[in-house]
């Protein structure tokens, strides 16, 4: 029995093991996807790096969040993208595609990029095109980056070939990531992970901590350290350019056709910059030939570059081949046509096609787009009406003749008014979510506008220099509690006595780092606070006195995820602890005095200052307050 069990599990294995080296791909209302069945140790941030997906995108296609667990044998639908299927060779994780009764080898070449219908016959050993209903047909290699699990191990084992060259990396310089690799809080493999970088992707070096170690920015913002030996200077991007026969005669002003993807470079010859590229069978124009091997084009949105001769063939000249007459069909049907954005929100403007692209605008609900180029299913070259050219995703772009334009409305004015910052180096984000880059910061009392009311957990607001996004509403007070706080300075902690306990915690010091909505407490943390049991002990069951006094905040950055609060009083001696009641909210905390206010010298200071922490936890938004005290 024993030996069938163990022989049963074995097959099991096999079986998953198995089943990762081929993926099938289904078409669904949200693209092309393939299953991956959850293995042991497998995470959501593990299968975003292993099949070249930012976790978002993941996370979304699954109906996730992005700190989703998963369970082993769990099915994760893995969007097959422009970006991470490759047609061009057996490199990566085979995927197949079965075959409708309309499908044939141009509507499936259409699904998977555009492979090559020659490389679809070579690959599935084809001799006609012709393919049979229920058939699997493989179409392409799926991008395979998994980062090993003990990557410490892995770090340690990397190559260090590219040392030399590492060790010039400066300030500002971009660089490619030679590896997937994640990046780190602090310059150690000990330091937790932060998040992961793709291979090939392009970051921005801000720091070199040392030798080994350097302080990088994503293109998101998103910032971390990491080993600077997987790291190497940005090489312009190539596309291989092979030697392609071609006896045509190109003369200025010609129309040319490409006859495989081709880059554009800024001068005639290898050694210069590529500025772009040329797609298999896109129509351009010669401005002039510059020799035999190469000439001077315009695309049809206006860019202009040089190109290999040898890569372009008339565009009079007829072609029979079934691909290249539905793509010319494709072309002639989507450009310059008129999309409508079908989304709640908005949609992003990526630089290429691909979510892992940049973002480089954005195109807002209904509003009326040009669709410039059709790349594939899913994604379209698109232009806006203040002429930002990018790619957007094809599903969101729908025919605006569709249904009825409706009248123009006047627009509505959203209700503004002003209010001030509760807290010290509050992030501004791109989106309401902790999860939404950072664009920018507010500071206590800064006064900024808020558009619209305050019975969401976010806000929209625009500061005084133009920054626009959103922030935590908790962290908004009245603009009155502001300007009275500027015309009394904020106290000065008095500095602790030179004897003290070890038990007894410094005074806080005025923190610029964000507070609590960067790093919110854990579940089960206690808003009442750490000092709680103490307090309890210290009555022993003798009746407190309770008093109410007109109260103020010193800023902290304790208290925000340990519940240790403080405050300073007269006449009470340091190292009590005292409860803090907020009538109005029904609110209790417990903070440990640190000393009194009379040493501050301050004139009409309150009789109680409390850490901005304990009052946020008492629902305090304003500078001034009255509070209860009991000891």
């Amino acid at each position: 029995m024993k030996s069938f069990i163990v022989t049963a599990g074995l097959i099991l294995m096999m079986g998953t093991a198995h089943a990762q080296k081929k993926l099938t791909a289904h078409s669904t209302s949200k693209g092309t996807v393939v299953e991956h069945r959850v293995t042991s140790g497998e995470s959501l941030q593990y299968l975003s790096t292993k099949y070249g997906l930012s976790l978002s995108a993941l996370a979304k296609a699954n109906g996730f969040k992005t700190s989703q667990e998963l369970r082993i044998g769990q099915s994760i639908k893995v969007p097959v993208t422009a970006s991470n299927l490759n047609t061009r060779s057996r490199k990566g994780i085979p995927v197949y595609y079965e075959a409708g009764a309309r499908d044939n080898l141009t509507t499936i070449s259409r699904k998977f990029n555009r492979v090559d219908i020659k490389t679809l016959k070579s690959w599935n050993k084809l001799k006609k095109g012709e393919v049979a209903r229920g058939q699997d047909i493989l179409v392409g290699y799926l991008t395979n980056n998994a980062v090993a699990k003990n990557e410490s191990k892995e770090e340690e084992k990397a190559e260090t070939a590219k040392n030399n060259s590492n060790a010039v990396l400066k300030a500002g310089q971009k660089v490619t990531v030679t590896s997937a690799v994640n990046i780190r809080k602090g310059a150690s493999t000990s330091q937790s992970v932060a998040g992961t970088l793709q291979k090939d992707e392009v970051v921005t070096v801000t720091r070199r901590v040392n030798s080994d170690w350097v302080e990088v920015r994503t293109s998101e913002g998103k910032r971390g350290y990491m080993a600077s030996r997987f790291l190497e200077p940005v090489q312009a991007p190539r596309v291989e350019e092979e030697a392609v026969a071609n006896s045509v005669v190109l003369k200025a002003g010609q129309k040319a056709v490409a006859v495989s993807a081709v880059n554009i470079r800024k001068g005639p010859g290898t050694d210069q910059p590529v500025i772009g590229q040329v797609e298999k069978d896109e129509v351009i124009t010669i401005t002039r030939k510059t020799s035999d091997e190469w000439a001077a084009i315009r695309t049809a949105d206006g860019k202009k570059g040089y190109v290999a001769s040898q890569f372009l063939g008339s565009a009079d000249a007829k072609n029979n081949d079934e691909e290249k007459e539905v793509a010319k069909a494709e072309v002639k049907k989507t450009a310059g046509k008129k999309a409508k954005v079908a989304s709640d929100t908005y949609i992003n403007i990526r630089k290429g096609p691909g979510t892992d692209e940049a973002i480089v605008g954005q195109a807002q609900k209904d509003e009326i787009i040009t669709i410039t180029r059709q790349v594939n299913d899913e994604w379209a070259a698109v232009r806006t009406g203040d002429g930002k050219e990018g790619y957007a995703a094809a599903q969101y772009l729908v025919d605006p003749s569709a249904e009825p334009v409706a009248k123009k409305e006047p627009p509505v004015v959203k209700a503004e008014k002003q209010m001030a910052i509760v807290g010290t180096g509050i992030n501004i984000r791109k989106g309401p979510g902790t999860d939404e880059p950072v664009v920018g910061r507010a500071e206590n009392n800064e006064i900024v506008t808020v558009s619209g009311d305050l019975k969401g957990e976010w806000a929209t607001i625009r500061t005084s220099a133009g920054v626009t996004g959103y922030i935590a509403s908790r962290f908004l007070g009245p603009a009155e509690a502001a300007a009275e706080a500027k015309e009394s300075p904020e106290p000065i902690a008095k500095k602790e006595p030179q004897k003290r306990s070890e038990e007894k915690p410094a005074t806080p010091a005025v923190s610029s780092a964000p507070i609590a909505e960067t790093a919110p407490p854990p579940a089960n943390f206690d808003e009442s606070g750490f000092f709680k049991n103490a307090y309890e002990m210290q009555a022993n069951g003798a009746a407190a006195a309770d008093k109410s006094v007109h109260a103020g905040l010193f800023k902290t950055d304790k208290g925000w995820s340990d519940g240790k609060y403080y405050a300073l009083i007269d006449g009470v001696p340091a190292g009590t602890i005292i409860k803090l009641s907020n009538p109005n909210a029904k609110t209790t905390v417990y903070a440990k005095v640190l000393g009194d206010i009379k040493s501050l010298k301050q004139p009409n200071s309150p009789a109680i200052r409390i850490s901005d922490a304990a009052a946020t936890a008492l629902r305090i938004n304003a500078a001034d307050f009255d509070v209860v005290v009991s000891h």
